[in-house]
This record gives C-alpha cells, structure tokens and sequence, in this order.
C-alpha cells in the first residue's frame, strides 16, 4: 500500500522540480512510511511512499519495464498478479522482483490501456511510457482507493490525496460552491468533484491517457445488469459463498500480519467465517463499542469471535476520544462528515497495534439492498399510484403551509416528490426549508432554493430496469465509493493500516449485481439471498439481529459533552464572519436547545467545515501531514 503523486508538463507551464516532488510525497508519508522512490525527467516526474506488504526486500517502486522506457508508481493490491505474471512470463517479459506491481508496466506493453481490465483488486496507479509519450492514470473498478488530479491545458498534477496536490506553488485553493453544497446536503461530496475548484477526483472505473497533448478521461467498467439465468440458477447461494471464500482467500496474500475489523453485522461476520476457515492460526479480530446505551455492538462480535476462536480485541470510544477531530479532517482533505469516522479511525489505531493489513465487510448493504432505506422507498413507491403533477399539487401544498417544526412537513414533502427526489431527500440532514436558512443570501442565489441533484441524476438515468436495482447502482456508484470507501482509506492509512473488501471484489459485484433485487428485499428482509447463503456460518443471534449500522451517538454528544468546544469554534470571529451562512440563523440554533438536537447533524457538519476551513485556508495549508 502507498501513497502517489506526480506531475506531467509536456509545454513545461507547470514547472517539474524534484524539490516539489518530494514535498507531495512526503505529506502522504502515513501512507506509506517505510520507503519513498522517485522518477524523474524532463517533463514528467513520479514518487510514491511505500508500505511494505508484498517482497518486503526488493518491492521498491516506481517499477519499471526492461529497457527502462515504462515506470509505474502504484497504491494498491492486484490479487491476481501471480497468475498474470505467468502468462507474461510465457510471453517473454522479464521480471525483477516478486511484487505485484510490476505486472502492471509489462501488462502495459502487451495491452496499453486496456491493461487494466486484467486485474483483480484495488488499486490506483501511474504509468510514464517514455516512447510512446504517454501518461496513463487508473482506479480501481469501485473505488476502493483514491486519486485526484489537477488540469491546467495539458498539464497535470496528481497524487492519492488532495495534499500532494496543493503542495505545488501554482495551485491556489479556492472552494467550489457546487462542492460545498453537496457536502452540507448529503455530507459528503461525490466523484468526480471536490471541495477545491479544479481538483477532481478521477472517478471508480475509470483510466485517464494524456498523450499528444491532449487529455482523455474514460470508463472501462461498469456494474452489470440483472439477469434471469442468474435468478433461476438452483446453486445460487453455493456460488455466491464459494466466490466470497475465493475473494478472500485472495486477501490473504501478505508477508506481514494481518486481521479483520468485525462490528456484529452480518458481512464482516462472514468475511471472519471464511478467514477462520482459509487460515491455519487464530484470525485476529478488532471491534469497537460506544458507552452509551444503544450504540454499543460488541455483543454480537464477541458471539461471533467466539464462534471462530478468534484473538480478539475490543476498545470503547467516548466524547472525549474527539479530541482527535481536528487531526482526522487534516486527513481527509476536504469536508466529510460521515460521523462514524473517528471511531473507525479509532478502530484503525488499535488493530495496527498488531497486524499491518485488515480484511472489512464493507460493500454488502449496496449489493444486497441491505439499507434501510430501500425498504422505506418501496413502501413509499406504493403510494405513487397518483400522478406525480397530482402529488406535487397537493401534498406540496400542504408541505408549504404545514407549520414548522410540526411533525409530517416531512412526509408531506416525500409524497410531493418523485422516486429518486425521495429517495436523495432521505440521505440528508438538511430539510430545504432549513436549507434557506442555513445559507448565507448571495451563496443561495448562487446555489438556488434547490439541494443539487446532478452527480446522481446522470447515474441514475443511465440505468434501465427496476427501481431497487437502480438505487443500488446509484448508491455504488456515489455514497459507497464518495462516502464509506473515503472514510475507510484515509482513516486506515492514517494509521498506515490497510483495508482490504473481500465483498468489493468486482467478479464478486458482477454476480451480486446480476441478481434481480426481488430476490435481495424479500418482504421486509434485506440482503435475503445473501442471508441465504452465508446463515449456515453466521451466528445465529447475529443473523436474527436488527439492522443497525455503523452508529454514532455523535449527535448526542455535540448536544452535551462536546457542546463547549463546539460553541468555542463557531462562536468564534473567524466563523462568524464566513461569508457562506446566516450567522444569526446559525447563533439562534446555537442556542436553543431544542432547535440544536433537532438540527444536531447541521451543527456536526458547521463544526466540521470551520476546522477544514482554518486549517486549508486561513492558514495557507499547502499539504502539511496532519
């Protein structure tokens, strides 16, 4: 695992030095603390930080082809490498080392761009080809690891985190309001944009070519249709367990120690399942638990790490473990506001106390209709026998007149809206009425009284077919790889832990996603086919239990425990003078208590975005390690 950066500046308008070079390695050295490597040339320069995972003697990087002319810098895993190294091998290439990421320059020299297609894993890379006067750039098909760029004509910057890419002097940053918006309406901000005008992020799936001087970015994987031969297969949930167990066979590849995070849920309880069965020692387990009533899941871990006998290790998370917040956002680079964040980096601190790579479940809720949230839009699409010009008349009418703060405004507003506003509206914390609150007037004229929609709407009218199934696809296509996979790199790598998704193997997608939804969401019951197939290994208190998700009692701490440092932040001069919000709307929330546990979300994600702001803007960060 490592973190990249680079610059390519064919017309030299960026200038490729090796001080700067350094300086964008050197803010991801948690990413890779081991070893960093360079390559350098006139127009192009490549550096990375190496955490040692496979050929811990001779796997340096950037690897290169045998005559020298293809370098690659590479963050990631191909599982599969041992059997492409074969069949390069038998078609002439030379290898040096035993990593797998030297197959990627010999991959390049047989298929080009369409290398990427071979491999199995996560991964984002860099490859220079010095003859064919070529940069190509690639992520993984779901986005488990990152990489961003910055295009100025046919010029680029790029690196794993945002940070490499501000260290260069010619990049200034400077919000984008459309990024902002998002991120206060749904919490996190999609692909491919970011917080930064002019910083994107390459999306999952995708491979960006700069060659010529010109720049292409395209898609070379998509997540497959459901079909009717995959539904009618009699063996369906033997071959879903069988490739869960081949996925993490894969995963078990690693000549340091590894383990597994298992929260009680049913997909890290089948990943632990399937190490106990591949492994010949104890499976190291890590979990985390909340003091507070309701939150704490530790209970259903132990069930299952005493099951398997696993080593298991626990730690229980409080307010004042927030003291770490500001830390956190300086990994993150942009707003986040996932609240479970501090205690997965929580949980990321206390496996690498003792093993180097963890397996996750990660995945299984968007391949399986596993959320809530699906339930709740099927019943709701029940009620959408009216025409939705009908709909809009009259319960958005009524949702207009309904007194504020009176319960059902809200459900009058779902049944005004069509499938996919309601669905969007249940993802967010900020109602839009609250939203011309919250919002200073001159960034609502620039926004509109509208939440953005955009970054789903394109996903999700590019899919045909069923409604469940399309929500899915969306919800893989933005919130999985936007907001989980995000919260899982930066929070493991700060630690310089790596995260590994058995359930995020893409021929494992494939076939999950080749099921109709009818057979995910059975009755109330999600993930029904997947239940199916793993209830012969998973505890059966676990698989009885309610679904409850990675919670937080966050919410209830920025109400209490945390209120004093929250009220220090915001009330102080440097945010109440942010041109963005109504500071007197905000100052009123502040100090209500009623109107702050209602808008607590809203508080977390203003206490989120003034940290982020001091520390990338009023200070002039230009990429310093957090």
């Amino acid at each position: 695992m490592c973190g990249i950066a680079g610059i390519y500046d064919p017309h030299h308008s960026l200038g490729v030095s090796g001080d700067v070079i350094r300086r964008m390695t050197g803010v991801v050295r948690h990413r890779g603390p081991d070893e960093d490597g360079f390559f350098e040339a006139p127009d192009l320069a490549l550096g990375m930080r190496r955490l040692s995972i496979i050929d811990l003697a001779t796997g340096r990087q950037p690897v290169v082809n045998e005559d020298g002319t293809v370098h690659a810098v590479y963050n990631g895993e191909i599982y599969n490498f041992r059997e492409i190294r074969d069949d390069l091998e038998a078609r002439g290439h030379r290898f040096r080392t035993r990593t797998d990421s030297e197959v990627i320059v010999h991959a390049w020299e047989e298929d080009g761009a369409d290398c990427v297609r071979r491999f199995r894993g996560m991964f984002a890379f860099a490859l220079w080809d010095s003859r064919a006067r070529t940069l190509l750039l690639a992520r993984d098909r779901l986005g488990i690891k990152p990489l961003h760029y910055f295009a100025q004509g046919n010029a680029l910057l790029f690196g794993s985190e945002i940070k490499s890419i501000l260290c260069h002097p010619k990049v200034s940053p400077e919000i984008d309001l459309e990024a902002l918006d998002y991120f206060f309406t749904y919490r996190y901000i999609p692909d491919p944009i970011t917080i930064f005008r002019g910083i994107r992020k390459l999306p999952a799936g995708h491979v960006l070519e700069a060659r010529d001087g010109k720049i292409e970015e395209r898609a070379y994987w998509d997540v497959p249709l459901p079909d009717e031969e995959t539904a009618n297969a009699a063996d369906l949930p033997e071959r879903l367990l069988a490739l869960l167990d081949e996925s993490v066979r894969m995963r078990l590849i690693s000549d340091v120690p590894l383990g597994a995070f298992l929260s009680g849920g049913i997909d890290s309880s089948s990943v632990v399942a399937s190490m106990a069965r591949a492994m010949k020692e104890p499976v190291k387990t890590f979990s985390i638990g909340f003091e507070e009533e309701g939150f704490d899941e530790v209970g259903y871990a132990r069930i299952t790490s005493k099951r398997y006998s696993t080593d298991h290790y626990e730690r229980v998370v409080g307010s004042a473990d927030f003291e770490t917040l500001d830390r956190i956002v300086g990994f993150f680079d942009e707003p986040f506001g996932d609240i479970s964040s501090v205690p997965t980096y929580l949980l990321s601190r206390l496996a690498r106390e003792r093993v180097t790579v963890v397996l996750s479940g990660d995945g299984g809720d968007e391949l399986f209709a596993g959320y809530e949230r699906y339930r709740v839009d099927r019943d709701f699409a029940r009620l959408d026998v009216l025409p939705l010009s009908i709909r809009r008349s009259v319960f958005g009418t009524l949702a207009r007149a309904w007194p504020a703060g009176l319960r059902g405004g809200r459900l009058l507003d779902r049944l005004a809206q069509g499938r996919i506003e309601r669905y969007l509206a249940s993802g967010t914390s900020l109602h839009v009425s609250d939203r011309g609150r919250l919002y200073a007037p001159d960034l609502l004229r620039e926004r509109g009284a509208e939440p953005p929609r955009e970054r789903f709407l394109v996903h999700w009218e590019n899919r045909p077919g069923d409604a469940l199934d399309r929500l899915m696809y969306l919800d893989i296509k933005t919130y999985l790889a936007g907001d989980i996979l995000t919260k899982v790199d930066r929070m493991s790598m700060a630690t310089s832990l790596e995260a590994r998704v058995p359930l995020l193997d893409h021929e494992f997608v494939e076939l999950a996603m080749r099921i109709p939804a009818r057979l995910k969401l059975v009755g109330s019951e999600g993930k029904a086919i997947f239940r199916s197939a793993v209830a012969p290994r998973v505890p059966r208190e676990v698989m009885q239990r309610p679904k409850h998700g990675f919670s937080v009692p966050v919410l209830g701490w920025v109400c209490g425990s945390l209120a004093p440092f929250v009220d220090e932040i915001l009330f102080d001069h440097r945010a109440v003078e942010r041109p963005y919000f109504d500071r007197t709307w905000v100052a009123s929330l502040l100090r209500d208590p009623a109107r702050r546990r209602a808008h607590a979300y809203t508080v977390w994600l203003l206490l989120l975005f003034e940290l982020w702001h001091r520390r990338y803007l009023d200070a002039g960060m230009t990429g310093e390690a957090p």
